[in-house]
């Protein structure tokens, strides 16, 4: 009988790189699904997107000091199929070109600072736009891009001090799109006490934070 060889599936430290990045790519998958479905159940879904990025007042968003009508459009635009390939020039799609959402960074950065507005109506547009944001499909871009305009600390204090349970829902969902998007973000959100602040959520939406640490195995 001839023998059969075991096939050379690599050392330890490679076979669990490989399995930890398969499983990520597989919750990656459940999130896109999730999302895309998000987007279609939207009664305000909106097809001539491009038409809307251009027309988007980007300069009053930029100075308004409570734009909530502005906000609302950005919404709009995020629930939007393939608005991704508009986040900005990306490899991922060469042929997109323009026009873009976030192509000027000081957009991503007024987003997370409008968080510090008290307004609850702004509040749960801004957060519903991150957590969208927070799903493109890009992995790391833009977790990173949120991450370095300090979205982490202000979230952990709205978690823990905002009343506004959709507010807090939106921003869990954020956290679970970034965990979701690759390990050292992920590992980011462990280390920095995020965990601990969407425990203290549990009672108000257990549904949301049990998918929440679900993404961090």
């Amino acid at each position: 009988m001839k023998k059969v060889e075991k096939p050379n599936l690599g050392d330890s430290k490679e076979i669990t790189e490989r399995h930890v990045k398969e499983r990520l790519q597989s919750k990656k998958e459940s999130r896109k699904e999730y999302m895309e479905k998000r987007r279609k159940d939207a009664s305000s879904q909106i097809t001539n997107y491009v038409q809307l990025i251009q027309d988007f007042p980007f300069n009053e968003f930029l100075n308004h000091p409570c734009p909530i009508h502005i906000v609302k459009k950005l919404v709009d635009v995020l629930k939007t199929d393939k608005v991704e390939e508009h986040f900005a020039p990306s490899e991922l799609y060469p042929e997109v070109k323009g026009p873009y959402l976030f192509k000027n960074p000081e957009i991503i950065k007024r987003l997370i600072h409008l968080l510090k507005n008290p307004n609850t109506e702004l509040l749960r547009y801004i957060s519903h736009c991150l957590l969208l944001i927070a799903a493109h499909e890009e992995t790391y871009t833009w977790s990173f891009m949120l991450i370095k305009n300090d979205l982490l600390p202000i979230t952990y204090h709205l978690l823990t001090n905002c009343p506004d349970v959709l507010v807090r829902e939106n921003l869990i969902w954020t956290l679970t799109n970034m965990c979701l998007d690759n390990s050292n973000t992920r590992n980011a959100i462990i280390n920095t006490g995020g965990v601990e602040c969407v425990q203290k959520n549990f009672e108000d939406n257990v549904s949301v934070v049990c998918y929440f640490f679900k993404g961090l195995f």
